[in-house]
C-alpha cells in the first residue's frame, strides 16, 4: 500500500510540474558532486552553464543512462565541439519517460495503460575571451502525458571567470514559456544558479560549492562536492545536498566515482531520494583528443615523410640544372648557364657545387665585361676621346670599386681632361659648370651632366669640350632609353607584363616617348586582362576546394592587380577562414614554379606565406632573398 501511494504521489508532482525533469542532473559526475556549475567542462557545460563548454578544447560525446522509481527512465545524450573563428558549439536530447502506468478512475481501475513522456532538445554556443567565459542555450521542451501534450521554448546563460585555481559561475537556466497541457499552464522551472570551484594545479582535487534558486515555486538547494583523482585515471566523488530535487525527501549524501583510459570516462553516481527510494546513474563520455593527438601525430609522421621526398626531389631537379648549366658554361654561353645555376639553387639553396659553379660563371662574365670595357676605354683614349673612354671606366668601377688598373686609368683621364680643357675656358664660371658636369657624368647621372654642359653652352656657344661631353650625355641618355626600352619590349612579347611595365617606367626616367606610352597603354591592359584570368582561375579552384592553387592564382592576380578589391578578398578570406588547408610544401613548390619563370614577386609572395606558416622552413629566408636580389637586378637593368 505504501509503494502504491508513493507512486501516485511521484506522478502527481510530474504532472502538477510539468518542467521539474529539467532540474534533473545528467551525468553521473555532477549528481555524485551535487554542482558543477564552475568545474564543469566541454559537454557537460550544455546543463550546468553553456559558458564552460568553450573550456573543452576537443570534441566530445556524453550518454547518461538512469534508472528511476516505479519503472521510469532517464536518458541523455550530448555532444560538443569547437571550430575555429566561431567557438564551441553543442547539441543534447533529454528524455524522462515510463509506460504501462495503470489508468485509474478516482481508486477504481480502468484495465488501461498509458505512458508520459518529457524531452528536451537543447542547442548550444560558448566563446572564451582570455579568462571569461560566456555561453548561452536555445531549448525545445515536450511534455506527453496519457492524451495530453505541450511544447515550451526557453533559454538558458552563463558566465565563468577563472582566476588560478579558482572559478566563479553564474548561471540563468529555463528562462521561457510555460507548458500548457490542455488548458492548464505550467510555468517552467526557472532558475538562478551559480557556483565557486577550486582544482589544484594538476586538476587531481576539484571542490565545488555551488546553489540555485527556484522562481516559481520558490525554493532552494545547496550542494557541495569533491572529487579525487587516484593514479590519473579513477575518480572518487562525494556530495551533500540540501534538496536534491523538487520532491518529498530527506536532505542527503551522494556518492561517485569514475574510472577514464583511452579518451573514455565511465562515471556512475549513487543518489538516495528518501521515502522514495534511491536511483543510480551511469554515464558514458569520450574526448576525442587521444583520437586526435594520434591523427596529428599521423599527419607529423607523414609531413616528415613528404618533406624527405621533397628534399629527394629538390636536389634531384638541382642536379639537372648543374648538368645543364655545365654544358653551357662548355660553350660559352655564361649568362644562361648563370641562370641555370641559379634555378638549382633555389631548388637546393645548400648545393655546395652550385653555389661554387654559379660564383664561378658570375665571376666569368665579370672578367668579360671587365675586359671588353678595358679594351674599349684604351681605344677611345687613343682617339682622343675621353669622354666615352670615361664611360667605360665607370663601368668597370660599377661592377669593380676597389679595382686598381681601372682607378688609374680613370685619373690619366681626368688628368688629359683637365690639361684638354684648362685654356678652353673663357671663364671661371664655365670651368666651375663643367668640373660639376664632369662628376655628375662619371657617376652615370647623364641627366643632371647634360644640364650643367647646356649651361656652358648657354654662355659660350662655341666650346668644344662642352659640346662633346653634351652631345656624349645626349648619346648615353639615348642608349640607356634604348636598352630598357628593347628589354621591356621583350619582355612584353614574352608576356612578363609586370616585370615589362617596371623596366619600361625605368626607361621613362631617361626619355618620354609616344611609343614607350603606348606600349605601357598596352602592358596596363594586359596586365587587367592576366589578372581577370588568373582571379578566375583562382575563382574556379576556390569552388572545388582546392585551396593552395585558388590561393596560387589569386596571388599571381594581385601582382598584376594590386588593388583590386575582389582578389585582396578572396586572398584574405584564405588566410583567415582557411588557413589550416594551405599545405606549406604545396606553396613552396609554387613559389619556385613562379621564379623559374620569372615571376619573382609571385614567388616572394607564396614564401611569405610559407614563413607565416612555418617561421622555421629550411632555406625559406635564403629564396625570399635571391628573388628580392633578381627584382633588384631588373630594376637596374
Amino acid at each position: 500500500m505504501k509503494k502504491y501511494f508513493l507512486a501516485i504521489l511521484f506522478f502527481e508532482i510530474l504532472y502538477a510540474s510539468g518542467g521539474e525533469f529539467l532540474n534533473i542532473y545528467p551525468d553521473a559526475r555532477g549528481s555524485a558532486m551535487n554542482s558543477l556549475f564552475s568545474l564543469s567542462e566541454g559537454v557537460e557545460g550544455i546543463y550546468w552553464n553553456p559558458a564552460n563548454i568553450s573550456k573543452g578544447k576537443y570534441p566530445e560525446i556524453i550518454m547518461t543512462h538512469s534508472e528511476w522509481f516505479f519503472n521510469t527512465r532517464y536518458d541523455y545524450f550530448g555532444i560538443s565541439f569547437y571550430r575555429e573563428k566561431v567557438g564551441n558549439l553543442g547539441f543534447s536530447l533529454m528524455g524522462f519517460y515510463s509506460t504501462g502506468i495503470e489508468l485509474r478512475n478516482d481508486t477504481v481501475p480502468t484495465y488501461e495503460e498509458y505512458s508520459i513522456l518529457y524531452s528536451n532538445s537543447t542547442i548550444s554556443y560558448s566563446r572564451k575571451f582570455k579568462n571569461l567565459f560566456w555561453g548561452t542555450n536555445l531549448k525545445v521542451i515536450y511534455g506527453s502525458i496519457y492524451k495530453s501534450s505541450a511544447f515550451s521554448f526557453a533559454g538558458d546563460v552563463g558566465v565563468n571567470y577563472s582566476f588560478k585555481f579558482f572559478n566563479f559561475a553564474l548561471t540563468l537556466k529555463n528562462i521561457g514559456l510555460p507548458l500548457k497541457f490542455e488548458k492548464k499552464k505550467d510555468p517552467l522551472p526557472s532558475q538562478i544558479g551559480g557556483g565557486i570551484g577550486f582544482s589544484t594545479y594538476s586538476k587531481n582535487l576539484n571542490f565545488e560549492i555551488g546553489g540555485f534558486y527556484n522562481f516559481p515555486d520558490k525554493w532552494w538547494g545547496i550542494g557541495i562536492g569533491g572529487e579525487y583523482l587516484l593514479w590519473n585515471f579513477f575518480s572518487l566523488r562525494l556530495g551533500y545536498s540540501t534538496n536534491i530535487s523538487n520532491i518529498p525527501e530527506e536532505m542527503g549524501i551522494t556518492y561517485g566515482a569514475g574510472v577514464k583510459f583511452f579518451g573514455f570516462n565511465f562515471d556512475y553516481s549513487f543518489i538516495p531520494y528518501g521515502i522514495l527510494g534511491e536511483t543510480h546513474r551511469f554515464t558514458l563520455k569520450y574526448n576525442f583528443e587521444t583520437i586526435q593527438r594520434k591523427k596529428g601525430e599521423i599527419e607529423e609522421i607523414l609531413k616528415i615523410k613528404a618533406r624527405e621526398e621533397l628534399k629527394k626531389k629538390e636536389k634531384m631537379v638541382a642536379e639537372n640544372y648543374i648538368i645543364s648549366g655545365k654544358e653551357k658554361m662548355d660553350r660559352g654561353e655564361l649568362e644562361e648557364a648563370k641562370k641555370d645555376f641559379d634555378i638549382a639553387l633555389i631548388w637546393d639553396p645548400e648545393n655546395e657545387e652550385a653555389r661554387k659553379l654559379y660564383i664561378l660563371v658570375e665571376s666569368r662574365i665579370i672578367t668579360k665585361k671587365v675586359t671588353d670595357c678595358f679594351l674599349n676605354a684604351r681605344k677611345c683614349m687613343k682617339a682622343g676621346d675621353y669622354s666615352k673612354s670615361l664611360f667605360y671606366i665607370q663601368e668597370i668601377l660599377k661592377i669593380d670599386p676597389e679595382n686598381p688598373d681601372a682607378r688609374c686609368l680613370a685619373d690619366s683621364v681626368e688628368l688629359f681632361i683637365k690639361k684638354k680643357t684648362e685654356s678652353k675656358f673663357l671663364k671661371k664660371e664655365t670651368k666651375d659648370y663643367f668640373e660639376t658636369g664632369l662628376k655628375f657624368f662619371k657617376k652615370g647621372e647623364y641627366a643632371k651632366a647634360k644640364n650643367y654642359f647646356s649651361k656652358i653652352l648657354e654662355i659660350e656657344p662655341e666650346n668644344l669640350q662642352a659640346k662633346e661631353y653634351y652631345n656624349e650625355c645626349e648619346r648615353k641618355i639615348e642608349e640607356i632609353y634604348s636598352f630598357y626600352f628593347k628589354k621591356g619590349k621583350n619582355l612584353y612579347e614574352n608576356k612578363k607584363y609586370a616585370e615589362a611595365k617596371g623596366i619600361l617606367e625605368k626607361a621613362l626616367t631617361y626619355k618620354i616617348t609616344q611609343e614607350i606610352n603606348e606600349l605601357l597603354k598596352e602592358i596596363k591592359e594586359n596586365l587587367k586582362k592576366l589578372a581577370e584570368e588568373n582571379y578566375q582561375k583562382g575563382v574556379q579552384f576556390f569552388n572545388k576546394g582546392e585551396i593552395e592553387d585558388a590561393y596560387f592564382y589569386f596571388i599571381k592576380a594581385r601582382v598584376c592587380e594590386p588593388a583590386d578589391p575582389r582578389i585582396n578578398s578572396y586572398i584574405q578570406k584564405i588566410e583567415r577562414e582557411y588557413k589550416d588547408k594551405i599545405d606549406e610544401d604545396e606553396i613552396y613548390l609554387r613559389g619556385i614554379e613562379a621564379y623559374v619563370e620569372n615571376d619573382f614577386q609571385t614567388a616572394i609572395d607564396c614564401w611569405l606565406k610559407v614563413k607565416e606558416i612555418n617561421p622555421d622552413y629550411p632555406n625559406i629566408d635564403k629564396n625570399i632573398q635571391r628573388a628580392k636580389s633578381k627584382i633588384e637586378e631588373l630594376k637596374k637593368g
